[in-house]
């Protein structure tokens, strides 16, 4: 499995793993408690984590994939707080690993969701590396 089959699911702050897709929606499985279960595209919006992408300033966006790779790469001198920290330690936090940050767009949610999901993949080895966002681009290009 790679990081192009982990989706978010609307009212949830898990991900999922994409297992397969149905005319009306997608069976996942939760990454956190290893439940499987159906999601109808009727009544939640479905997000694959490659297509989400950060508010920077100037209208620019830095995608998820980025970000999950600068964090890897900072880890070491900047531990990645628990997503149950206060705004402020949060904020800090992002701004130390995309200093451009629109912390204005950018809410405490979305900031507690950037570091769950960063463990929750870290944990399952699904972080994105730097060649799989190089091949993105090429076919984006």
């Amino acid at each position: 499995m790679s990081f192009s089959q982990v989706v978010s699911v609307s009212g949830s702050s898990s991900v999922f793993k994409l297992v397969s897709t149905k005319s009306n929606g997608i069976i996942v499985t939760n990454l956190e408690d290893d439940k499987s279960t159906f999601i109808s595209s009727r009544t939640q919006q479905i997000t694959v984590l490659e297509n989400i992408a950060i508010y920077r300033h100037h209208d620019e966006t830095a995608p998820l994939a980025e970000v999950f790779i600068k964090m890897e790469e900072l880890e070491s001198g900047l531990p990645v707080p628990s997503h149950k920290e206060s705004h402020d330690v949060l904020k800090s936090y992002a701004t130390k690993i995309l200093p451009d940050i629109d912390t204005v767009r950018v809410h405490y949610s979305d900031l507690k969701k950037l570091v769950k999901w960063y463990s929750i993949l870290k944990k399952h080895s699904l972080l994105p590396k730097q060649e799989d966002l190089s091949a993105t681009k090429e076919t984006t290009s």
